[in-house]
């Protein structure tokens, strides 16, 4: 949620998407303590068009700041890209144009 614009992150979400975040937050921890190989993509908002090269996958930790639009195309190919790395699995990442 550090990647977010300061608008988003002090209104959009505790204002009018609280349920959404919790719901968000409860499903990652759903995933994490199944007990299987799981990879999490966090990707940006979704709009349609081409794909764009300049889109990255980094670990969540990772301190880059990203763009935040990108297309469905895009992350549709990241998340071909980290189930055919197993070096990916156990590892949370945000999809968006590198800055």
């Amino acid at each position: 949620m550090a990647r977010l614009d300061l608008l988003t992150r002090r209104l959009v979400f505790p204002l009018l998407l609280p349920g959404a975040r919790a719901d968000h937050t409860a499903q990652e921890r759903l995933v994490v303590g199944s007990g299987l190989d799981w990879t999490i993509l966090r990707p940006g908002y979704l709009g349609d068009g081409p794909a764009d090269p300049a889109v990255v996958a980094v670990r969540s930790e990772d301190p880059r700041r990203l763009g935040l639009r990108l297309s469905r195309r895009d992350a549709a190919g990241w998340a071909l890209r980290v189930l055919e790395d197993p070096g990916t699995v156990g590892g949370t990442y945000v999809l968006g144009p590198a800055l």
